[in-house]
């Protein structure tokens, strides 16, 4: 298991896993286990990882038959697809060429229900566990191919409502946009039964209602095709309409709009680089002049909720960021961990206004847990776990089958130290080491000697503290977020030292004072300009100081620590 763990942590080919092998077995040459070690013997640990191939008829979509690989003619009258790459003279190389790979759903489920520790009491009589799909998150372009509609840009391309939109001019082209209606002219909501029965109209005759056939999808039970394929937030709201905005006000296109400040655009970049950003934030502001045209959705979020506002405020006319007030304020809102029914209509409120304006303003031109966010970043991943051309599939639906083994095989595990081992190498988030157990918390690194304090300082730590064995120290962990001080010095282009307290206050943190004998940890901050002392107990979250624009600081909580990605 610590050898597989390895080859996943560091997506070595299996080449360099058997070389590795070698090694181990040349310098320990008397150890029996090492003796009879191969690579194949390893990967039995995870069990056997058995792929089942699909392979699907280009023009009448059905399936060729499982169980017999060189039936590869299709028999539907009028389909002359055939089943592999290449002409007739081809197929027996079987080379795949429209078909849906998975490995074992009864083998995926059991992992599942062990990953989480479900715990099924069985004495006499057999439990049935079913699964059910209730939610799907595809982003805007692979849902439109996944429900046979029209692209999202496309006549009556939104899955909620049947709006049409109107075509305009824009450019030297042409777009589609959505026009604010009144409520007596909104087009009305899809509901599945309106879905179904467009989708089977228009698999007899010409598109209905932006659906040109019936989806797979409608052959699942219990499975909402309107309610549960849920918004794509991150192609929408951020690489569409926040990178929208960013265009509008920066691009040279615009010049002659009242909005236009791209004059300014060196004067905002220089204001978004002096901002440093704590370390949940991932990215650091890049300079806009270069880069506006190309972020990221990870910083087209971070520009939407923290950057945008304190940036624009002394550059637009005050009407444009009050307008861009109403979407930071409703995405923020719709992020946050526990959202109660008097935010949820306040969100619905400032993005209905804020949909209404846009339109006079500019003219036609929790999201957290369905966003496409996670699905992008694992991408990456796969990217890393294949090696060469042949057989991609299989590469990659082994090693997940194999971090997914690994990760259920080390709770049985009673060697401590191995089961460590395998547990760092699993996982690929960068940790803090040397952590001592504290009261509350936990301190990260060493410890000083509390020296140079000045008597009123000296006089409300010790108001605080029993023990004369008190420490300085400059960082410390608590709830999984690592807290570091203002005099942390190896931190230098991000600010992770302002904090909010339970008592609403907010400080800068210039260390921590630790009592070795009782463990008690105490944070060191300042409140606006006067030293302040609370125990670590009263220390809620981190929060984003914006000190960029010095003549309009800002201080912003994160909605939640899940949807901030990088």
């Amino acid at each position: 298991m610590a050898i597989l763990s390895y080859v996943s942590r560091h997506c070595i080919t299996s080449e360099a896993a058997k070389d590795m092998i070698d090694l181990i077995k040349t310098a320990c040459p008397e150890n029996e286990t090492f003796r009879t070690l191969t690579y194949c013997k390893a990967q039995e640990v995870c069990w056997k990882c058995e792929l089942h191939v699909y392979d699907i008829r280009e023009k009448c979509l059905a399936l060729f038959p499982l169980d017999d690989p060189n039936k590869y003619d299709c028999s539907t009258a009028n389909c002359n697809g055939l089943r592999y790459k290449g002409s007739a003279h081809h197929q027996s190389k079987q080379e795949h060429k429209n078909s849906f790979v998975t490995v074992n759903i009864q083998d995926q489920l059991k992992d599942l229900l062990e990953s989480i520790q479900i715990v099924l009491a069985v004495e006499q009589s057999p439990v049935t566990v079913k699964a059910a799909v209730i939610l799907g998150s595809t982003d805007l372009q692979g849902k439109s191919y996944l429900l046979c509609m029209t692209q999202h840009n496309g006549e009556s391309g939104c899955l909620t409502c049947e709006e049409p939109g109107i075509v305009v001019k824009q450019g030297k082209g042409h777009a589609r946009c959505y026009p604010y209606r009144i409520h007596e002219e909104t087009s009305p909501k899809r509901t599945t039964n309106s879905f179904l029965t467009n989708a089977i109209a228009a698999h007899q005759g010409p598109k209905k209602k932006g659906i040109f056939d019936v989806t797979s999808l409608a052959l699942m039970p219990w499975f909402d095709i309107v309610v549960g394929m849920v918004p794509d937030y991150m192609h929408g709201c951020l690489l569409g309409i926040t990178k929208t905005l960013l265009y509008k006000w920066l691009s040279a296109s615009n010049h002659k709009q009242p909005y236009f400040i791209g004059g300014q655009i060196a004067n905002i970049s220089k204001g978004l680089q002096r901002m440093r950003p704590p370390d949940y934030l991932s990215r650091l502001p890049r300079d806009l002049e270069k880069h506006f045209k190309n972020l990221k959705a990870s910083e087209l979020q971070a520009w939407l909720l923290c950057y945008a506002l304190p940036c624009l405020n002394d550059y637009l006319p005050d009407k444009y960021p009050l307008h861009f007030g109403h979407l930071a304020e409703g995405i923020f809102i719709l992020l946050g961990d526990a959202i109660t029914p008097l935010q949820l209509n306040r969100a619905k409120e400032l993005l209905h206004t804020f949909y209404k304006d846009f339109q006079s303003l500019y003219g036609w031109g929790p999201l957290w847990a369905c966003s496409a966010f996670g699905f992008e970043d694992m991408n990456g991943t796969i990217m890393d776990l294949t090696h060469g051309t042949g057989n991609v599939c299989r590469q990659v639906l082994w090693m997940l089958h194999a971090q997914s083994r690994l990760r259920c095989g080390i709770q049985l595990m009673e060697n401590s130290a191995m089961k460590h081992f395998i547990e760092r190498i699993l996982n690929t988030q960068r940790g803090v080491k040397n952590l001592r157990t504290a009261q509350g918390c936990q301190i990260a690194g060493g410890a000083k000697k509390l020296n140079g304090l000045s008597q009123d300082l000296l006089e409300k730590i010790n108001n605080e503290t029993t023990s004369q064995a008190k420490m300085k120290v400059l960082r410390i962990v608590k709830n999984g977020h690592v807290y570091f001080s203002k005099e942390y010095s190896r931190m230098v282009k991000r600010n992770s030292s302002v904090a909010l307290f339970e008592n609403e206050k907010i400080g800068e943190i210039e260390f921590f004072v630790w009592e070795r004998d009782s463990g008690l940890t105490l944070a060191v901050f300042r409140e606006v300009s006067e030293l302040q002392v609370e125990q670590i107990e009263k220390l809620q979250e981190k929060v984003f100081f914006l000190e960029g624009n010095k003549d309009n600081i800002c201080v912003i909580r994160i909605p939640n620590f899940r949807g901030v990605c990088g």
